[in-house]
């Protein structure tokens, strides 16, 4: 495995790393009752809300639902309701990929 010699740690430590301070961060590590995963909000709803590309793909390469809907929204359709001046230019490109994939295997 190689390490970054700036961070010295690995690219997957890495991503594990900022996926981990997402997830704290927006309160999804915390112990809770469950609901239904239709009424409460899920990662990949707030990284596509955010813009935050990165996350997102961890997610989606973690296997979060790209079809998973939050208050009838869609991951997609939140981040084109976000999207402003291309702002989630990145985020809307890899879900509308990951709903063809997902698509595809069906």
């Amino acid at each position: 495995m190689c390490t970054s010699p700036r961070f010295g740690y690995s690219p997957n430590q890495a991503a594990s790393s900022a996926l981990r301070s997402f997830l704290l961060k927006h309160g999804f590590l915390r112990r809770e009752r469950r609901r239904c995963s239709s009424e409460r909000v899920q990662p990949i709803h707030v990284a596509a809300q955010l813009g935050d590309a990165l996350v997102l793909e961890l997610l989606l390469e973690a296997g979060a639902d790209p079809f998973v809907l939050y208050q009838g929204q869609s991951p997609l359709e939140i981040a084109k309701s976000q999207n402003q001046e291309d702002s989630h230019s990145d985020c809307i490109e890899l879900l509308v990929s990951a709903l063809t994939v997902t698509s595809e295997l069906v």
